[in-house]
């Protein structure tokens, strides 16, 4: 083993969605779509998550890839990294606090920071909704006063993933 990995991020918020580790340092700049085809496939743990199993495929342009140094808690626990301005992982800004997602009738999903104030502004964000068999359809935001909305066309009951810079992923059924 070269000592070495691949990380996979999300572009807009630089969470790390996945991590594999390489025998060797890759000769040319390796692309997400390279990696993962069209989409990521993400699954939860349900041993893990009493509210059972979830499945959504992000899209591979929503990523990006990096090689950093091997890392055996990133590999163990992607969710709770984030890529920093320096190409390399570090453990998330705000890792205890948390995110709620709400359906807003008749056609928006509403992200929510809870936590001490201030509420954060001007945070990336990206809300992925599962769109059946294809990849998750993405919409890039920005949170003001802790706050993120966005229109939603999808009219079913479906997964929705939120990642917002510096904060634990949140996943719920809506």
């Amino acid at each position: 083993m070269s000592g070495k990995m691949l990380v996979l991020f999300a572009k807009s918020t630089r969470h790390v969605m996945s991590a594999v580790t390489v025998t060797a340092v890759p000769a040319t700049q390796v692309t997400a779509d390279a990696l993962v085809g069209t989409a990521l496939q993400l699954r939860n743990a349900p041993e893990k998550n009493p509210a059972g199993e979830w499945r959504l495929a992000l899209p591979a342009e929503a990523l990006d890839v990096t090689v950093v140094n091997a890392d055996d808690q990133v590999l163990a626990d992607p969710f709770s990294y984030e890529i920093g301005s320096d190409k390399q992982p570090r453990q998330l800004t705000h890792p205890t606090e948390k995110l709620t997602i709400a359906a807003v009738l008749p056609a928006s999903l509403k992200v929510t920071v809870s936590g001490p104030l201030p509420l954060p502004s001007g945070l990336n964000v990206l809300v992925c909704e599962e769109h059946g068999a294809d990849a998750a359809k993405i919409q890039p935001t920005t949170m003001e006063n802790g706050v993120a909305t966005v229109t939603t066309t999808v009219t079913v009951p479906r997964i929705v993933l939120a990642l917002v810079a510096g904060y634990p992923p949140a996943v719920t059924s809506v």
